[in-house]
């Protein structure tokens, strides 16, 4: 009988301790806020990000508490403020978006409306950033992405300082 005791106490102090675990807050990105559906961030807590208007939300929308006190998914999203839209894409011999003006780049994200390739066969996207024009394979890679093509699907890869790009 003395055997049972000491791991029955085990058992209550395991339980004990998983009842009071909380997360710390999360992290907001800049341009952001995040409302949680507990104050006190208990386990499964939901973070719901936002962003301001004009800013677009890169990566999770939300994220939830788990019992080892972390966030999951891993990594806050981004608010972003989309410097191409409304710029024309041109294509010479690969697509390019003329930003008109200088931005420091943080961030590059790819829209494909359509499948590519065919189904299940890869793609190669090349990303390069800079102002060389009209030599556009002389600007850097800060990206390659090989893989298949879906539409809809989002795929995340660093480049630069971390930043995403999804396909």
């Amino acid at each position: 009988m003395k055997p049972l005791i000491p791991l029955l106490v085990g058992s209550l102090l395991l339980a004990g301790t998983s009842a009071n675990t909380r997360c710390r807050f999360p992290g907001a990105p800049a341009h952001s806020t995040v409302e949680f559906s507990d104050p006190s961030l208990n386990v499964g807590t939901v973070g719901t990000y936002l962003c301001e208007p004009g800013f677009e939300l890169l990566g999770p929308s939300r994220r939830i508490c788990t019992p080892q006190g972390t966030w999951t998914p891993e990594g806050i999203p981004f608010c972003v403020l989309n410097v191409a839209a409304g710029k024309a894409p041109m294509q010479c011999p690969g697509w390019y978006v003329n930003l008109l003006e200088p931005y420091m780049v943080q961030l590059v994200r790819l829209d494909f409306g359509k499948p590519c390739c065919g189904k299940n066969k890869p793609a190669t996207v090349v990303v390069r950033v800079g102002n060389n024009r009209p030599d556009l394979a002389t600007n850097p890679i800060c990206n390659r992405f090989t893989g298949t093509l879906e539409e809809g699907e989002e795929g995340t890869n660093d480049h630069l300082n971390n930043p995403t790009i999804n396909f």
